[in-house]
């Protein structure tokens, strides 16, 4: 299996783990190694809380993934994310979508 899909399999993992009803997962990976994995929070969204508990994020990819009962959806960030991961230098974005994933460049 690829990084991209282990790294959004792991994303989906934490969303299917969310307790809020949004249930969205999102890891970050910096030179290889993944240094965040977060879920939706009524407190914050999972790619905020990830940033948040990330010890570096300039130059990271993101993956964002939002589960449902039939699986993974459409999960590209909402406006105010996109912003968080502009913010913080994160320079790619991947997110699934019903084909599979998307690579966004930020």
């Amino acid at each position: 299996m690829c990084k991209k899909l282990r790294m959004l399999n792991l994303a989906r993992k934490k969303a299917k783990d969310c307790d809020y009803i949004y249930k969205l997962g999102a890891v970050i990976v910096h030179g290889g190694k993944i240094i965040s994995i977060a879920k939706n929070t009524p407190n914050g969204h999972a790619e905020v809380n990830a940033i948040k508990q990330a010890s570096r994020t300039e130059g990271a990819d993101i993956y964002v993934v939002r589960h449902t009962p039939t699986g993974m959806a459409m999960s590209k960030p909402c406006e105010n994310c996109m912003e968080a991961i502009r913010s913080a230098g994160i320079r790619r974005i991947y997110y699934t979508t019903r084909s599979g994933y998307h690579k966004v460049m930020v």
